[in-house]
């Protein structure tokens, strides 16, 4: 009889045991699968600026291209610098100019009450409202120090002053890029300059640089003669050339290839495609 009643006890704590275990996992699975198919709640920008940047890069787009076959000719296709722009290279660039110039307003008319924003709003002031004696002199020293550069516009350049030289000296030495950014990376053991394979679009980049995607590299004494202390020249530099998402920036650098010698002699490259070190 007390054989009985503890086979009875074990069975019956055996089956509440499944059934408890039963609704764990029904309960476990279906939070899972109420969090899996919960809606998201996103957040989009409303603000002006917001719709402004995405009605002006839809309107950017060709949908006449079908983005398999020319992806860059399908998101740009349609995007024209205005005439007033010109130096605006993308859509970007245009959003940026149209921030500055609110900015510029802004700082002009003086709208914030606070002390600090009087003070900057004054020196704003006393940068644009020159008198015309500070404008000439301020002309002069422009035009020295570009031929200081070895710009000396508007006569024709020296001849023992090499494009690329004069561009990785405004861009390492001052902080002004032209055509193309540095980056400064830590590792004392080379110097040499590299461009990555984003140097590459549509308009015919890709085919000036097939035989140099890997990378292309200045030799170590044309660099070094470009550094202008030990603490650059002791550094690598990686060159990458940088176009808009939508400009013309790329037909500039085109029109610097064809003007001037091969880029593989330029760069001291091997003919081969494989940089020098």
């Amino acid at each position: 009889m007390q054989e009985w009643k503890k086979r009875t006890t074990a069975v019956i704590v055996l089956v509440a045991f499944s059934v408890f275990v039963t609704f764990a996992v029904l309960w476990l699975s279906m939070g899972s699968r109420a969090k899996l198919f919960r809606t998201v709640a996103l957040s989009w920008c409303t603000e002006d600026s917001c719709l402004e940047h995405a009605a002006r890069l839809t309107e950017s787009m060709d949908r006449t291209v079908q983005p398999c076959q020319d992806f860059y000719a399908y998101v740009c296709g349609k995007w024209k610098p205005n005439a007033d722009e010109t130096y605006i290279s993308d859509v970007a660039g245009r959003m940026r100019a149209s921030l500055l110039r609110a900015n510029s307003i802004i700082l002009y008319n003086g709208s914030s009450r606070q002390s600090s924003f009087k003070k900057v709003s004054a020196t704003f002031k006393s940068c644009i409202e020159r008198k015309s004696e500070d404008q000439a002199s301020n002309i002069k020293k422009l035009k020295k120090f570009m031929f200081a550069r070895g710009i000396p516009w508007p006569q024709d350049p020296p001849e023992d002053r090499h494009p690329l030289d004069v561009l990785l000296d405004l861009d390492i030495n001052w902080g002004i890029p032209v055509l193309f950014k540095t980056r400064l990376l830590r590792n004392p053991l080379v110097a040499v300059v590299a461009c990555k394979e984003a140097c590459s679009d549509s308009h015919g980049l890709e085919a000036s640089f097939a035989a140099y995607k890997a990378s292309l590299s200045i030799s170590e004494s044309r660099a070094l003669s470009i550094f202008d202390s030990p603490v650059k020249a002791g550094k690598v530099f990686f060159l990458s050339l940088v176009r808009g998402t939508c400009g013309t920036s790329g037909e500039h650098i085109n029109a610097m290839l064809k003007k001037f010698p091969p880029f593989a002699k330029i760069y001291g490259c091997a003919a081969t495609g494989k940089s020098r070190r």
